[in-house]
């Protein structure tokens, strides 16, 4: 594994410390990454780890945070939309930026490998950054679909709902895989995302407008089926 050379531009060993370890972790996992290994990769000193993260767990976290951050600063999560746009287009706004996040194989590839490693191997370490910066994004979109499933809608259409969407756009990480490849997938080009983020959003604004179809339905239903109560007047009663 070559060693990260330290950059001209005045960049830091604490950068390329997390630079280092998050390749190493994403390739090796949590388990088998050496504080050793990551200085090695760095070209600095345990030492250094050791002043800048305090120990491994630590770094790990930091490596989460860092990468984290970058992936919000390269897509935000309202993907360029106003906050004063039409719901169908900010619903794009999010899709698309997820869709980027998630099929990101340059700056962001290591994360992704890293996502991965995490998901086959939990560490138990990143649930407060998880939590951090996944729940604002989550709150994005789940704010838009009740906008676009109008008044009445329950937490839990909205969070099913909300969860279709993710689910759709976490195929695009393998959408151009070679089929029983172990090779890197193919990286996306910018026609690919606009492809997908058309598709993805056509399909999901289907199912929203169907699923506000069927609540109205069955909202009318309720109230047809429920019986009128009417007070009889015992002095008319016979």
């Amino acid at each position: 594994m070559p060693t990260v050379k330290p950059r001209k531009d005045g960049v830091g060993t604490r950068a390329r410390i997390l630079e280092a370890a998050c390749s190493v972790f994403a390739t090796r996992g949590f388990r088998e990454a050496t504080v050793a290994g990551i200085c090695s990769l760095a070209g600095a000193n345990v030492a250094a780890v050791n002043y800048h993260f305090r120990d491994k767990n630590s770094l790990y976290i930091a490596v989460w945070r860092h990468s984290a951050r970058e992936e919000a600063r390269l897509y935000p999560m309202d993907g360029g939309i106003a906050a004063t746009a039409p719901a169908p287009q900010r619903l794009r706004g999010i899709i698309g930026a997820l869709v980027r996040r998630l099929g990101d194989q340059g700056a962001l590839g290591n994360f992704q490998k890293l996502k991965s490693m995490e998901l086959a191997v939990p560490t138990g370490l990143i649930a407060g950054v998880v939590h951090e910066f996944r729940e604002p994004f989550r709150e994005n979109l789940k704010k838009v679909i009740r906008e676009l499933l109008g008044d009445g809608v329950s937490a839990v259409e909205v969070e099913q709902v909300e969860r279709v969407i993710v689910a759709q756009c976490m195929v695009v990480r393998d959408a151009l895989r070679t089929p029983f490849s172990k090779g890197p997938a193919k990286p996306l080009s910018s026609e690919d995302f606009e492809r997908w983020t058309s598709h993805i959003t056509h399909f999901s604004l289907a199912g929203i407008r169907d699923l506000k179809r069927r609540l109205s339905i069955h909202s009318k239903n309720s109230r047809s089926a429920t019986p009128s109560h009417t007070t009889s007047n015992p002095k008319t009663a016979k």
